[in-house]
């Protein structure tokens, strides 16, 4: 079984441009105290997958100092905030062949945005782009499943600073 974490980046400051915001102190501190969360519920990823935008850059640097500080970070550009989560699940895709290695066992760790990381967990969930699950910033839901696709996978928690 495959655990998956989507995670909405932690509190970022209001400027200009969009993909330059950064972490804010209270949005480093949500951050950290998530990946303390996930540590005590012994959800280690074995890798993390990370938007190109600086606050979600930072959030997964922050989670892989807490949770594994030698934890594979790979920058995936179609994790953007309005990205589609069809490219999502095709990127991930492309990425096991090119590691050339299943990711049947494990859990993997999405850092991301709004709207993208609601409508992706709907589709993995229910098999739909509606949302129906709420992130607040740095919120992760936890899934589980035997394959990443849609409709497929069982909400495990909701994991909230």
């Amino acid at each position: 079984m495959i655990r998956l974490l989507i995670m909405r980046h932690g509190e970022a400051a209001m400027t200009i441009p969009d993909a330059a915001r950064e972490l804010t102190a209270k949005g480093i501190q949500q951050v950290q105290q998530q990946a303390n969360q996930l540590c005590l519920e012994g959800m280690i990823p074995s890798h993390i997958f990370v938007s190109p935008l600086k606050r979600a850059q930072q959030s997964a640097e922050l989670m892989a100092q807490v949770l594994c500080p030698t934890v594979e970070v790979t920058t995936i550009n179609s994790l953007k905030p309005n990205d589609s989560p069809a490219a999502v699940l095709t990127a991930l895709d492309k990425q096991v062949e090119q590691d050339n290695r299943e990711w049947d066992t494990g859990c993997l760790l999405l850092v991301s945005h709004l709207p993208l990381v609601a409508v992706l967990t709907s589709l993995l969930i229910e098999g739909h782009q509606r949302r129906s699950l709420t992130f607040m910033t740095a919120d992760v839901i936890a899934l589980e499943t035997e394959v990443i696709a849609a409709g497929c996978c069982d909400l495990l928690k909701q994991f909230r600073v």
